[in-house]
């Protein structure tokens, strides 16, 4: 099980990290601890999709571009000043 990122694709991460701080860019792994997908978890409460992920560094730039809007509420809801949901 050799997970080890090659530099070009560090290089790749750094890069999209750079240029997309709202977004944490990550490789997800396989279950061989093989790398993956291009994986971009939306640090922000934006209304962007939380979580895009791609087949390669070039197509989940493009997303990033232009992220689609997210549909899920929060896992917890604010509560009101009573204490009711």
């Amino acid at each position: 099980m050799d997970n080890t990122i090659p530099e070009h694709e560090n290089d790749e991460l750094a890069r999209l990290s750079t240029e997309f701080p709202g977004w944490h860019i990550w490789r997800s792994v396989d279950k061989h601890g093989n790398t993956a997908a291009w994986v971009a978890t939306n640090r922000r409460d934006d209304g962007y999709s939380p979580t895009l992920h791609e087949d390669t560094a070039e197509r989940l730039e493009t997303v990033l571009r232009h992220p689609p809007r997210g549909y899920a509420r929060p896992v917890n809801p604010p509560r009101s000043a009573t204490g009711a949901p």
